[in-house]
């Protein structure tokens, strides 16, 4: 790790242990639209002001280091599943690389199928091991995380047609891989949350989707991404970037890119929606939410008041740890249901 790395790391893991108090003192209250920031994460975005998105880190390839590494400072340990295995599933398009995590049970387990986010051009199977461990060791399921192709090498509808393929592969084949046929979920944040809701409205046999802040509907300029443009851990350039480098020209009206224009939203299963407060993504997910309700389909939702986008990430801060064990109370609701 780079010297650089190692003090930052340092200095995060030090404003993760402060009292809550202190971290008050030393970054003030932010108040948006009736909404106040997590102080711990207060602290944290003020330290990482001076930095700027993901679209600044001069290519591609640093983007994705800059995630990884980021993924890694503020995200507590996470014991092993009780097995984990590496494989491939052979698609139409090619081998898609997945990640298989079984807990400490047996029989026929309920399983959840996890999208990562990174605007469809960052992040892998390593930037969300940690929640991908989380969720098989506290809902005892079966998780199957999906490396799926990212952009500009691969733009739509590359990584879209993986998560589906994986997913058909996994319902066609319940009985090999030990799971509950009729417990079947999907999960994903930011654009993991958008390919689920595409998938969903795709593939029979699921049972709950768990959408955390995801990416809905790119055709709107909503208010939030004018209150969060800068400075709340997602910037709308940085949207603009990811959108740009994915969609290779195709239009925002595609109910692939943007599922919010699908006119099959009434095919989506249960659906559980959380939105960040502080969140450029915010008002699209709760529209979502909306939409899926006029549709017919039962649709709980909540927004993390305190919390930005990528809160997932940062379990060390006590206000993320407790947005995190939300998500997974929605899972296992939904998976008992």
């Amino acid at each position: 790790m780079k010297l650089s790395n190692r003090i930052e790391k340092y200095a995060a893991l030090t404003i993760a242990k402060m009292p809550t108090p202190m971290a008050k003192r030393i970054a003030g209250t932010v108040e948006v639209d009736g909404q106040t920031l997590d102080p711990h994460l207060r602290v944290i975005l003020a330290a990482n002001k001076r930095k700027g998105g993901f679209e600044t880190f001069g290519s591609v390839a640093g983007a994705r280091d800059a995630y990884r590494h980021i993924a890694s400072v503020l995200e507590k340990p996470e014991a092993p599943a009780k097995e984990t295995l590496d494989q491939t599933v052979e698609t139409d398009e090619g081998a898609v690389p997945i990640r298989i995590y079984r807990p400490d049970a047996s029989g026929a387990l309920p399983a959840v199928l996890y999208f990562h986010g990174g605007g469809y051009t960052i992040g892998d199977l390593e930037t969300h091991d940690g929640l991908c461990r989380r969720f098989c060791r506290e809902l005892g399921a079966v998780v199957i995380a999906v490396d799926y192709r990212l952009a500009p090498e691969h733009p739509f509808p590359a990584g879209v047609n993986d998560c589906a393929a994986v997913t058909r592969w996994v319902v066609q084949s319940t009985e090999a891989l030990g799971i509950d046929a009729s417990r079947i979920a999907l999960a994903g944040d930011s654009a993991g949350g958008n390919f689920a809701a595409v998938v969903s409205q795709e593939v029979e046999g699921i049972a709950f989707q768990l959408l955390i802040y995801p990416g809905t509907d790119a055709r709107v300029h909503t208010r939030s991404k004018d209150l969060f443009a800068d400075g709340f851990g997602l910037d709308k350039t940085t949207i603009d970037w990811f959108f740009a480098t994915y969609a290779d020209g195709a239009s925002r009206d595609e109910p692939r890119i943007s599922p919010a224009a699908s006119l099959n939203l009434a095919k989506s299963p249960p659906t559980h929606v959380a939105a960040a407060g502080f969140d450029v993504l915010r008002d699209e997910g709760l529209a979502f939410a909306a939409k899926l309700q006029d549709a017919g389909v039962a649709c709980t939702v909540e927004t993390h008041t305190t919390l930005g986008h990528g809160f997932v990430h940062l379990t060390r801060l006590p206000g993320c740890d407790a947005g995190v064990a939300k998500l997974v109370d929605a899972l296992r609701e939904g998976l008992a249901s």
